[in-house]
């Protein structure tokens, strides 16, 4: 488990290289087991966007052990973006030292089929699949959609109205921040992606386009199955540049640009691409066959 900022037990290196021992390219690995906590400032910005701050108001619910299947992420810096001599880079991928100040929780795995249906009742019969497998054909509003429904199944106050985040301090479900997705998929490693890729990742060398159940690859450091492949994971920012100001403190870019933030990659994304750093996009209600979701929630400081 990791305790403040040390990290007790497997390594990303040691579990490749237990999976490239011993378990095969498509073998499961046991979780590298971690405690699992946060809430947010929002970065003031340009083109249309608002500091949502450090909003008051909302009651803490009973949150002590956290939500099941989720992970406790312990506050930290790290380097966002990549650097320009890096394969694959593009241009808006841009380099700043980012500071999550507080703890958060983000879910081990991709939402699955099982997981949607049980909060949001059966996906139509197009999109059948098995319940294991991560939902999919999903957009950017049906992703929040299911953030706000479990919310309002929990009692918690919902954390989206009219396609926009509303503050930091709801309590409720929600998707990640881009800063916050990346400072978990990375799990301290300054490297562009996780090596061997197929140990971690379904992608298009080893998935043949075909989505796989979660937790069938390594998890990373902090034991997150599937940050890299699979499907790819809504963000809350929308698709601008990152910004200039600083200091970088849980950014977040929430304003009104309709074209939404995605990370992480699918089975489509070929080996040069998946990358802790690529940002893809679309707009907040087009439909992605390989768009599913993980979901994230804030802690208020202290709990």
């Amino acid at each position: 488990m990791r305790k403040g900022r040390s990290w007790i037990g497997p390594s990303a290196a040691a579990l490749a290289l237990c999976a490239l021992s011993a378990c095969g390219t498509g073998a499961a690995l046991p979780t590298a087991g971690a405690d699992v906590c946060s809430c947010l400032f929002v970065e003031e910005c340009s083109d249309g966007a608002v500091d949502l701050g450090d909003s008051a108001g909302s009651a803490a619910p009973d949150v002590d052990a956290g939500p099941a299947g989720f992970v406790r992420i312990e506050p930290g810096t790290f380097v966002m973006g990549s650097p320009p001599d890096e394969p694959g880079r593009h241009s808006l991928e841009r380099q700043r030292t980012v500071t999550i100040s507080r703890a958060f929780w983000l879910g081990s795995r991709e939402v699955t089929i099982a997981e949607w249906e049980e909060v949001m009742g059966p996906r139509p019969a197009a999109f059948a699949a098995p319940p294991g497998e991560p939902v999919m054909f999903l957009s950017w509003s049906d992703a929040t959609a299911l953030a706000n429904a479990r919310s309002r199944r929990e009692g918690l106050e919902e954390c989206f109205v009219d396609h926009r985040f509303t503050s930091v301090a709801c309590l409720g479900y929600r998707l990640p921040t881009e800063a916050e997705w990346e400072y978990a998929a990375r799990a301290g490693s300054t490297a562009a992606t996780l090596e061997p890729q197929w140990a971690y990742a379904w992608y298009r060398p080893n998935a043949t386009l075909i989505l796989h159940p979660g937790g069938k690859k390594s998890p990373n450091a902090w034991g997150l199955y599937d940050m890299l492949g699979n499907v790819r994971e809504p963000c809350i920012d929308d698709n601008l540049p990152y910004q200039t100001k600083t200091p970088h403190i849980d950014p977040v870019v929430v304003g009104d640009k309709l074209s939404k933030i995605s990370r992480g990659g699918d089975i489509t994304t070929e080996g040069l691409s998946l990358r802790f750093a690529l940002r893809e996009h679309a707009s907040f209600d087009s439909t992605w066959w390989t768009l599913g979701v993980r979901l994230a929630r804030t802690i208020p400081p202290g709990e």
